[in-house]
C-alpha cells in the first residue's frame, strides 16, 4: 500500500474521540440495564449476613416493635408513666429508623453506582477534550522512544500521521501499524484480504524464519511493519471488568470490626441476651407479685424499651457515614495540597509527633479557604459526587490497616525511566611509553577469587614487557536529578585520552538523531528474531549518554561538526552448544529461573568529519564487537587485542550483562561508505563466525616492546576513497578490524523519595512488596538498591516451571500466546557470493579524531567530581578496579587449551572468578522456597508463611500478581497497590487489591536534550485523558513527579481510623454499659435505672463523646507500631479478652452508679416515711403502715408509688443517673488518649 493511501488512513482526533466516547457510554447503559436498583437492595440493606450492612434487620424489627409498644403504652397505660412524651419519643425513634434506611440505601445506591459515576466523570473530561483538542504530534511521546513495560503505546495513524498513541485511545476502526516482535494491542485484520487474524497479546512476528545453516555473512530484509484495523475498542475490556467486579472487592478490615461488633455481638448476642433476662426478670416480679409491680405495659414493654434502645445503634450508622466522609476529604484534601516538607539530608527520619510531615496534616486550625474547600470535598463525598473511589474501596480503611504496599510496577515510577552510566571498562597498557598509565591499579590473578592491591611507583622498577590493564572507572548518580553522573575517583582525569573516543562516540552514535529510527527499526527486527529462540533475549542497549560525554569534557555543539551518513546494523544468532557454554556460568549460580542472552547485535554510524573523512562507529554487544576488533586503544597509541584481553573483555561483559546493560563501543576509519540501497538492509552473520574472523586476523607485531603505530595522519591511505559497497562481502569487510575503545555498564537508579518511603514504611511495621517482571539476577541487584532485603530467603519466583524448563534453543518454532503460525509476507534473502580475501586495512588510533578546543572541554573546564559514596565489594573503596594480566597468564585455558584465533568469540569463554561484577551476593535460593504461583498456596498449607514476609516476588506477570494478592488477602493480609497508569493490563491488579494507587509514571526518552512529550496549554493531553481512564477504578491517581507524600497520606489514615476504632469502641462499650445500667437495675431493684427516653438521651451523650474521639491529635509513637490486626471472628477468648480490657473499666462506674441508685432511692423512701408517717421502706420501696383505704393501697399503684404519688422522687434519681452516666474527670476523653486502649484480640 502506498504512502498516499495512507495517509488517509485513520480518524481524525475528534472522530476517535467521539467513538470512544460513545462505545463507553455505550458499556455503561448496558450495564445499568443488567444491574437495575429492584427489592434485591432491601437484602443487601438489611441482610445479617452482609458484612457492608449499617443496620441489620433485628434492629429495624426491634425498633420497629419498640415504637408500637410506645404507642401501646401510651395508650392502655393507666399510671402517669403513660404521657404524652412516650408519642414523642416513639416519633423520635421513627424519624432516625427513616434516616437509617435512607442512608443505607443512598450508601447502597452509591456503592453499586461508584464506578459508572467516575467513568461518567471521564467522559465529562472527555467531552471537553472533543471540543477542545488540538493535539499535535509533539503531544505525543516519540515514535522511538525507548521500550518500558510500564507505558503501553502502540503506532497509530491519527489526522494523517503516525503517532505513538496510548493504549486506552485506541477504538474500533483505528489503522494501526504492528512492529515486529511487538504485542497486538486488541482483536484487529489486516488491511490485506491475506493477512492474518490478531488478538490481544499475541506477538506479532511478520517475515518468514529459515532454519537453513549458512556459513557466510548474508544480507536480511528488516521485517516489515503491518498496517492493521482494530476490530475493537481495547479499553472497553478494562471499563467491563471494573464494572463487574467493583462491588466484589474486599471488605476493609474496619467494616467487619465495625460488623462484627455491631452486628454479630451488639444484635446477635448482647441484644436477645438482654431481652431476655429483662423479660425472664419481669416476668418474675410479675407473677409472684413482688414489690415494683405495676402496669403489665410498663413492666415489659418500657423496662425492655429502655434496656435495647443503646443496643440498636440507631445513632452509630449516621455517624460511622459522617465520620468517614470526614475522614475521605481530609485524605483527598492531603493529596492535592503541595508538601512543603523536605527532611534535611542530615537528619535520621523523625517518626514523632514533631516531625513537619506529621504537623502538616495534625493542625487543629486550618486556615478559612482550607475550611471551604474541606467543607465542599465532604459534602460532595457525602452526597456522592466526587470525583473519588470511596465506597467500593475506602483508601483510608486500607492505608490505616496496610500490611503490604505493593508496586507491579519499575520504570519511571520506582526508578528513573532511563537507565544511567555506571561503570567504564576500556584498557591500557603498562608498557613504559604508555603516557597516560594510571599509578594505581588492582591486580587480579585469572583464575583466583583473590584480589590484592598494587601501588606503582617511580622505586618500582617498570616492567620491560608491556601488559594488558583493566580500568573500570565507577560512576555515582545524582539522585536528584535523572541522568546527571559524577566519576567516583578523583584522578580519573589520568584516563582522559582513553576517556575521548568513548564520549565521541556516545553522542555521535547513541544520542544522535539520524540513528533513532534506523535503531528502532531494528530493534524491532531482533525483538522478532529473538521470538523464535527461548534462551535469546532482544537487549536495547543505546540510551542516553551525554551526560557520560558532557563529564569527559565534551560540549553538545562538538556534534555539529560531524555529518551522520549511514548506519549498519549486524546481528547473528546463536547455536545450541554455545549457548550452553556461554551459560555456565550462570547456572553456577543455582537460579531458579533461566537467564537468558542477550542476542548478539551491533548498530554503527558512519560519519564524515569537516575534512570530508569518513570514520565508523559501533556499539552493541560485547560478543559480537569484539569479534570484529583487532586492537584496542590505549590512549596513546594501538595496541593487539591478545586472547588474554578478549577474555578479560567478554568476562566483564558476561557477568555486568547479567544484571546490568553492558555495551561495548569500537572505532573504524574508513576509506569508502555503503550505498544507501544496502544500508536499509541488515547483514546477519552464521551463528559461528571465527572461521569468517580467522583469515583477518591482522599479523601478529613481533616488535611488541616498541608499540608504536603509524600516525593518524596517515589513516586515509592518502584520501583514496574507493567505491561505495554494494555486497555482502564488502558489508562484512567494513566490520572487520575495528579498534575496541570500551564498554558501559547502565542501571536503573532508584529514587530517592522510594528509599526514604521504603524505610519509613519499614519502620512503620508495613511490608514493602515489589512485583518485577524481571528475573532474580536483575530484580534483586535494583532490590538492594531499594533498601530492601535480598537475603537467602527474601525473593520467590512465580514463573511456573513449565515456562522456565530448559529446552534446545533455536528449535522452538512456535511458542505459547503467539502468532507464529500466522501467514507472513514473502521475504526473500539476499545471500552473498564468496568472500574474496579482503585487504587489511592500516591500524587506526580513534586519538585521532580532530577535536577543537571550542568543543571540548578539559581539565580547567570539567567540573570538580565529588568523593565516592558507593563502592562495590571487592573493588577499591576509590571506586576503580584495574586488572594487569601479563601475557604470559597462568589461566589454563589461555596456556595452551584453546587455539588464539578460539578466543575471538564468546562461544569460548570459560568461567572466571573475576568479581568486577557486582554479583557479591549468594544468588542461590537456599531456602528452597516454592517456585511458580501455583505452588505458593501448598507452601503456606503445608510448610510455612514465608512467602506472606518475602518482599520481591520475580518474573511476574498480571496474573500471577493478581492471584498472589488474593492470597495474600486470603491469609490476613491488607494489600495496597501502586502501580502505572499508562499500563492497561494493570486493570485486573487495581480491582483485586483493597486498594490501589494509579501513578503515570515518568516516561523514558531517548536523550536526556529532549522531552518525553509536550503537554496542551489550553486542554488535557493524551497522556492525561488515558490515565483518568486507566485509573477509573483507582482510589488515587496521581503523576509521579507530582509533589505528593504517600508516607504522610498512609501516617494521617493511620491516625484517623486509630481514633474512628477507638471511637468505635468507646460507642460499643458505653452502649453495653447502660444496657447493663438497665437490666441489672430491673433484676435487682424491680424500677428501671433508665426510662425510654433517659436511654435514648444517654446513648446520644455516649455518641456525642465517642465522636469527640475521632478528632484527637496524633500520637508520638503513631508510626512506630503496627496497624491493628483485631479478631474478626467472636469466641471464647475474645470474649474473655473484651471482658477483661473492657467490661472491667466499666464494670466499676455502673457497680457504683447502681449502688447510687439504690441509695437515693432508699433515701427518699425514707424521707417520704418520715413526712407522711403512713408508710416504712422495704429496700428501695414504700410500703404501706397501719390503716390506710384501698385508694392509698401502694401495693395497686405503679412501681409502690414511684410511678404515681412519688413520681417526682423517681424522676429525680433516674435523672441523676443520667448525670452520673456522661460524669468523666478525663480530659484526654475530648483528645483522643484514654489510657489503656487495647484494641481487639489478635487470631
Amino acid at each position: 500500500m502506498d504512502d498516499k493511501n495512507l495517509y488517509n488512513l485513520g480518524f481524525s482526533t475528534r472522530t476517535a474521540l467521539l467513538k470512544l466516547r460513545d462505545d463507553i457510554r455505550a458499556v455503561i447503559e448496558e450495564y445499568k440495564q443488567k444491574n437495575r436498583m429492584g427489592l434485591s437492595v432491601l437484602h443487601n440493606i438489611i441482610s445479617f449476613s452482609s458484612e457492608k450492612i449499617l443496620l441489620s434487620g433485628v434492629t429495624y424489627t426491634v425498633t420497629i416493635i419498640n415504637i408500637i409498644c410506645l404507642i401501646l403504652t401510651y395508650l392502655i397505660g393507666e399510671t402517669l408513666l403513660a404521657q404524652k412524651y412516650l408519642l414523642w419519643e416513639a416519633l423520635f425513634l421513627f424519624i432516625l429508623l427513616v434516616i437509617n434506611f435512607i442512608i443505607s440505601l443512598h450508601e447502597e445506591y452509591l456503592y453499586r453506582n461508584e464506578i459508572p459515576h467516575r467513568v461518567k466523570k471521564v467522559l465529562d473530561t472527555l467531552d471537553e477534550a472533543i471540543n477542545k483538542c488540538l493535539w499535535k504530534e509533539s503531544h505525543y511521546p516519540h515514535l522511538c522512544a525507548p521500550f518500558s513495560p510500564c507505558v503501553i503505546l502502540q503506532w497509530t495513524y491519527r489526522d494523517g500521521v503516525i503517532v505513538n498513541l496510548p493504549w486506552a485511545l485506541l477504538v474500533e476502526g483505528d489503522i494501526i501499524v504492528l512492529r515486529p516482535g511487538q504485542e497486538v494491542p486488541g482483536h484487529c485484520r489486516g488491511l490485506e484480504p491475506d493477512d492474518p487474524e490478531l488478538f490481544f497479546g499475541q506477538i506479532f512476528l511478520s517475515g518468514p524464519q529459515t532454519k537453513e545453516n549458512f556459513s557466510l555473512p548474508r544480507i536480511r530484509t528488516p521485517h516489515p511493519n503491518k498496517a492493521y484495523r482494530m476490530n475493537e475498542t481495547p479499553y472497553l475490556k478494562n471499563i467491563k471488568l471494573a464494572l463487574e467486579q467493583a462491588t466484589t472487592r474486599p471488605v476493609t478490615v474496619f467494616e467487619k470490626q465495625r460488623y462484627l461488633c455491631t452486628v454479630k455481638i451488639l444484635e446477635g448476642i448482647v441484644l436477645p441476651l438482654v431481652i431476655s433476662i429483662t423479660v425472664v426478670a419481669s416476668s418474675i416480679r410479675h407473677l409472684y407479685h413482688l414489690p415494683g409491680v405495676t402496669h403489665w405495659t410498663e413492666i415489659y414493654f418500657l423496662q425492655i424499651i429502655a434496656a435495647t434502645l443503646p443496643l440498636l445503634q440507631i445513632i452509630f450508622p449516621i455517624a460511622w457515614v459522617t465520620l468517614n466522609c470526614y475522614g475521605l476529604s481530609r485524605f483527598k484534601l492531603l493529596s492535592e495540597t503541595r508538601q512543603k516538607y523536605t527532611r534535611p539530608k542530615s537528619c535520621s527520619i523523625s517518626e514523632d509527633v514533631s516531625d513537619p510531615l506529621i504537623q502538616a496534616f495534625s493542625e487543629s486550625s486550618l486556615k478559612p479557604q482550607a475550611l471551604g474547600s474541606l467543607g465542599r470535598t465532604f459534602w460532595n463525598i457525602l452526597i456522592g459526587k466526587e470525583d473519588m473511589v470511596c465506597r467500593t474501596a475506602n483508601i483510608v480503611h486500607v492505608l490505616g490497616s496496610l500490611s503490604a504496599l505493593c508496586c507491579v510496577d519499575k520504570k519511571g515510577i520506582l526508578s528513573w525511566p532511563n537507565p544511567t552510566a555506571e561503570k567504564v571498562f576500556f584498557l591500557r597498557n603498562s608498557s613504559p611509553m604508555s603516557q597516560n598509565s594510571s599509578k594505581t591499579s588492582l591486580v587480579t590473578s585469572m583464575g583466583h577469587q583473590s584480589q590484592t592491591n598494587l601501588d606503582q611507583t617511580d622505586d618500582v622498577k617498570p616492567n620491560t614487557e608491556p601488559s594488558t590493564i583493566v580500568e573500570v572507572l565507577d560512576l555515582t548518580h545524582d539522585q536528584n536529578a535523572p541522568f546527571r553522573v559524577e566519576f567516583d575517583e578523583q584522578r580519573w582525569r589520568t584516563h582522559l585520552a582513553r576517556l575521548k573516543p568513548l564520549g565521541l562516540a556516545a553522542l555521535l552514535n547513541t544520542c544522535a538523531r539520524a540513528p533513532r529510527h534506523t535503531y528502532a527499526h531494528f530493534c524491532a527486527h531482533l525483538t522478532c528474531e529473538a521470538c523464535y529462540s527461548e534462551d535469546l533475549v532482544p537487549v536495547t542497549n543505546r540510551r542516553c549518554l551525554c551526560e557520560l560525554a558532557k563529564q569527559i569534557g565534551f560540549t553538545d555543539s562538538v556534534a555539529e561538526s560531524y555529518t551522520v551518513q549511514e548506519c549498519l546494523a549486524s546481528f547473528r544468532h546463536l547455536q545450541a552448544d554455545t549457548i550452553r557454554r556461554e551459560t555456565r556460568f550462570v547456572r553456577s549460580l543455582h537460579l531458579s529461573t533461566r537467564v537468558k542472552v542477550p542476542l548478539p547485535h551491533m548498530l554503527a554510524v558512519i560519519v564524515k568529519d569537516q575534512a570530508s573523512q569518513l570514520q565508523m562507529l559501533t556499539q552493541g554487544t560485547a560478543d559480537i564487537i569484539l569479534d570484529s576488533c583487532v586492537d584496542y586503544w590505549n590512549g596513546h597509541d594501538l595496541t593487539p587485542i591478545l586472547p588474554s584481553d578478549r577474555k578479560k573483555i567478554i568476562d566483564f561483559y558476561q557477568r555486568n550483562s547479567l544484571t546490568a546493560y553492558c555495551t561495548a563501543f569500537a572505532y573504524k576509519p574508513l576509506t569508502r561508505s555503503i550505498s544507501p540501497s544496502l544500508a536499509t538492509h541488515y547483514l546477519e552473520l552464521p551463528a559461528d563466525s571465527r572461521p569468517l574472523y580467522a583469515p583477518r586476523a591482522p599479523r601478529p607485531w613481533t616488535d611488541s616492546s616498541a608499540l608504536h603505530f603509524h600516525s593518524t595522519d596517515s589513516l586515509l591511505f592518502n584520501e583514496v576513497i574507493d567505491d561505495d559497497v554494494s555486497d555482502a562481502d564488502g558489508f562484512f569487510d567494513m566490520q572487520c578490524n575495528q579498534v575496541f575503545i570500551g564498554m558501559v555498564t547502565m542501571q536503573y537508579q532508584a529514587q530517592s523519595d522510594m528509599v526514604e518511603l521504603i524505610e519509613r514504611l519499614e519502620r512503620a511495621c508495613i511490608r514493602f512488596v515489589h512485583f518485577s517482571k524481571e528475573n532474580e539476577l536483575r530484580s534483586r541487584v535494583f532490590s538492594e538498591k531499594m533498601g530492601l532485603e535480598s537475603g537467602w530467603n527474601c525473593h520467590i519466583s512465580l514463573m511456573s516451571d513449565h515456562h522456565s524448563k530448559p529446552g534446545s534453543p533455536l528449535s522452538q518454532r512456535e511458542r505459547h500466546n503467539t502468532a507464529s503460525q500466522l501467514a507472513r509476507p514473502n521475504t526473500d534473502f539476499i545471500y552473498s557470493g564468496n568472500i574474496s580475501t579482503s585487504k587489511a586495512l592500516s591500524m587506526s588510533a580513534p586519538g585521532a579524531i580532530n577535536v577543537e578546543h571550542s568543543t571540548v572541554k578539559f581539565n580547567d573546564e570539567i567540573k570538580k567530581t565529588r568523593h565516592s559514596i558507593t563502592t562495590h565489594s571487592g573493588l577499591k573503596a576509590g571506586g576503580r578496579a584495574s586488572v594487569p594480566t601479563s601475557a604470559a597468564s597462568t589461566d589454563s585455558l589461555l596456556a595452551g587449551e584453546s587455539p588464539p584465533d578460539a578466543c575471538r568469540s564468546l562461544s569460548c569463554l570459560t568461567d572466571s572468578t573475576d568479581h568486577s561484577a557486582p554479583l557479591n551476593f549468594d544468588m542461590s535460593n537456599r531456602a528452597k522456597l516454592p517456585r511458580g504461583i501455583e505452588n505458593i498456596r501448598p507452601h503456606i498449607e503445608q510448610v510455612d508463611n514465608v512467602p506472606l514476609l518475602v518482599s520481591l516476588f520475580t518474573d511476574c506477570t498480571a496474573s500471577s500478581v493478581q492471584r498472589m494478592i488474593q492470597i495474600m488477602q486470603d491469609y490476613g493480609e491488607v494489600v495496597c497497590v501502586m502501580g502505572s497508569a499508562a499500563n492497561c493490563q494493570n486493570m485486573e491488579i487495581f480491582m483485586q487489591a483493597d486498594a490501589s494507587i494509579a501513578v503515570e509514571p515518568l516516561y523514558p526518552v531517548l536523550c536526556q536534550k529532549m522531552p518525553p512529550y509536550q503537554v496542551p496549554q489550553d486542554c488535557i493531553g493524551p497522556i492525561d485523558l488515558a490515565r483518568s481512564l486507566n485509573s477509573v477504578p483507582c482510589s488515587l491517581s496521581m503523576a509521579r513527579d507530582a509533589d505528593v507524600s504517600l508516607f504522610a497520606l498512609i501516617t494521617m489514615s493511620r491516625h484517623f481510623t486509630m481514633c474512628l476504632w477507638n471511637s468505635t469502641q468507646f460507642w460499643m462499650s458505653s452502649s453495653c454499659f447502660l444496657s447493663f445500667l438497665q437490666v441489672w437495675s430491673v433484676s435487682a431493684l424491680g424500677a428501671g435505672a433508665l426510662s425510654a427516653g433517659g436511654a435514648a438521651w444517654g446513648a446520644l451523650a455516649a455518641g456525642a463523646l465517642a465522636a469527640a474521639l475521632s478528632f484527637a491529635p496524633p500520637h508520638a509513637a503513631l508510626v512506630l507500631r503496627a496497624a491493628t490486626r483485631p479478631a474478626l471472628d467472636f469466641n471464647t477468648r475474645m470474649a474473655l479478652f473484651v471482658f477483661w480490657c473492657y467490661a472491667c473499666k466499666f464494670l466499676p462506674s455502673a457497680i457504683s452508679i447502681l449502688l447510687l441508685y439504690g441509695f437515693t432511692l432508699r433515701s427518699f423512701c425514707e424521707q417520704i416515711s418520715e413526712m407522711t408517717n403512713k408508710t416504712s421502706c422495704w429496700i428501695v420501696y414504700p410500703v404501706n403502715v397501719g390503716n390506710y383505704r384501698d385508694t392509698s393501697d401502694l401495693s395497686l399503684k405503679s412501681w409502690h408509688g414511684w410511678g404515681d404519688d412519688f413520681y417526682d422522687a423517681f424522676y429525680i434519681t433516674q435523672h441523676i443517673v443520667l448525670a452520673l452516666i456522661t460524669l468523666h474527670l478525663k480530659p484526654e476523653i475530648w483528645t483522643g488518649r484514654i489510657d489503656g486502649e487495647v484494641p481487639l484480640p489478635p487470631n
